[in-house]
């Protein structure tokens, strides 16, 4: 059987890719509101496919906020919350995972705009060009490329 690759990108407007390349299978969902809701959208993936065929990358996370940007100490505690909370459901569902850094994902796309909403749009397309198959916001994008990562390194 052949693996199934999910990718992470945690926050209220993040989102959950679910590859599965041997299908030609793209699955993109919102970040689900609640742990319950993370289990209920993974825990189908790994009945099916098997846990020993499921591979999952969290985009890794840093304290000291967002690129130098100045945000509030509840909006820090919930982030940091729900980071804790996707790393927790996933090791009570028995799913290794690795947190890979923004910088270590991006790399393998090569060279992007350092002006963020410019590079975002260029995730963005790249990934759309990547998947045809289906239609990749921008919210979503992260998720999908995290997801790539994870097909050629685990």
């Amino acid at each position: 059987m052949s693996k199934t690759y999910i990718g992470i990108d945690i926050g209220k407007t993040g989102a959950i890719c679910i590859l599965q390349p041997h299908e030609n299978k793209i699955e993109i969902h919102k970040m689900p509101a609640t742990p319950a809701d993370v289990v209920a959208l993974l825990y189908p993936v790994i009945a099916v496919e098997g846990i020993g065929n499921v591979r999952c990358a969290v985009e890794k996370q840093q304290s000291g906020g967002f690129g130098g940007m100045k945000v509030g100490v509840t909006s820090m505690f919930n982030f940091g919350m729900g980071y804790g909370i996707i790393q927790g459901v996933l090791a009570g569902m028995h799913m290794p995972f690795i947190l890979v850094p923004p910088k270590t994902w991006q790399k393998e796309l090569g060279a992007l705009p350092k002006d963020k909403p410019k590079r975002k749009t260029e995730i963005l397309m790249r990934m759309q060009s990547m998947y045809p198959q289906a239609k990749i916001y921008k919210y979503a994008a992260d998720a999908v490329a995290i997801a790539e990562y994870a097909t050629r390194h685990l």
